[in-house]
């Protein structure tokens, strides 16, 4: 039944909008690529289709015959079996941090760091190319001040931060948290963050450390690091202050997402991380993959 008039023609005449500046997405079963070089997908390095990837993925399947074919509910209901969490454990150990918390996707876990993470008072302080998750969690949460500062430019950021410090005292006192909003590897143009200088450089504005960087590593997940842990396990800032989130669907041809942090980052995302709380845990053949 096609929705009523009042509906569907404010509807149309958007997507006609969106046609007429060729930006219409249509969903169409992909083309052959045999032959092609693929520029457009995420497969960076070719392992979606690839034999031993495949094979390594159905022995973990052979081994655990038994597997649960639904997750059942959530996490916090009952969901939370031993592999996914043996899972977390893993990740945690490979991009060397403490803890971990698996989502979905990586536009879970972004929506719920963000909208969940800072508090009132806080700030968000982004670069102007976040993805658009980020956005999102960003307009769902709870900071006081959200600025941005200029593409990779560490003195725009160390600017921004500063101007904070001058319109609230708390930033400088130390007792509100700016939060730093990056991403390692920049999809669209491959530019990477200069995170180093980016935090060394706050750190001499913000001596009390009330600072978290939270850096999404989805594009280097799998190319960058050792065994390709990613961008910040490359650089040794495992132990600073940041929080990094991992996806897999890409280079690594998998799926899922984790949050790398504190146990204590982990289980504030467990009791109020909406994202997390109200979807359903992922599938055994889900965590197979990853």
């Amino acid at each position: 039944m096609e929705p009523p008039p009042s509906l569907s023609q404010p509807l149309k005449t958007s997507l006609e909008k969106r046609r007429q500046q060729d930006q219409l997405f249509l969903l169409n079963p992909p083309a052959s690529q045999q032959g092609l070089v693929d520029l457009s997908s995420n497969d960076t390095l070719c392992l979606r289709a690839n034999p031993s990837v495949r094979k390594r993925f159905m022995a973990e399947l052979n081994a655990t015959p038994d597997f649960p074919l639904g997750a059942t509910a959530s996490r916090v209901l009952g969901g939370s079996d031993r592999h996914v969490m043996q899972l977390e454990k893993y990740l945690a150990d490979f991009h060397g941090a403490d803890d971990g918390l698996f989502f979905s996707s990586g536009y879970d876990a972004n929506v719920a760091l963000y909208s969940t993470l800072p508090q009132q008072g806080d700030a968000i302080v982004y670069d102007e190319l976040i993805h658009a998750s980020i956005r999102d969690g960003i307009r769902a949460g709870r900071a006081s001040f959200v600025q941005s500062f200029d593409h990779n430019d560490v003195d725009s950021l160390v600017q921004v931060v500063e101007s904070l410090c001058t319109s609230s005292a708390s930033f400088l006192e130390g007792s509100q948290t700016i939060f730093i909003a990056l991403e390692t590897v920049y999809s669209m143009d491959g530019d990477i963050a200069p995170v180093a200088e980016m935090i060394s450089r706050v750190k001499s504005v913000l001596p009390e450390g009330n600072f978290v960087f939270v850096v999404d590593e989805a594009h280097s997940t799998g190319l960058v690091g050792p065994d390709g842990s990613g961008y910040i396990r490359h650089l040794g800032l495992e132990r600073e202050a940041i929080i990094q989130m991992h996806s897999y669907g890409k280079a690594p041809a998998s799926t899922g997402a984790i949050v790398i942090s504190h146990p204590v980052i982990k289980d504030f995302l467990v009791n109020y991380g909406r994202n997390f709380i109200y979807t359903t845990a992922p599938t055994f053949p889900a965590i197979a993959t990853t």
